[in-house]
């Protein structure tokens, strides 16, 4: 998470509210396979003028101009 201000309010779980330039990053994990296994490939990125956060439940409720990129790969740091 990122955002030019960000607020906790009381102890964990809380809400976590963000203003300005707010960025979230969630990993993207889809089922595949037979097992339906949880495979983790990418980030999902949520951009907003503000949200909250809920700790307990992960759920974002966000304002404002709100764009979400669903899938977004990242290519792993090879050295």
């Amino acid at each position: 998470m990122s955002a030019n201000d960000i607020a906790r309010t009381g102890e964990y779980p809380a809400l976590i509210h963000l203003k300005g330039a707010v960025e979230i990053r969630t990993p993207a994990c889809l089922p595949v396979g037979k097992n339906r296994s949880l495979v983790c490939d990418g980030v999902m990125i949520l951009r907003a003028d503000e949200a909250t956060f809920h700790e307990d439940s992960g759920q974002i409720e966000a304002q404002g101009a709100v764009t979400v990129v669903p899938l977004f790969h990242e290519q792993a740091n090879v050295r």
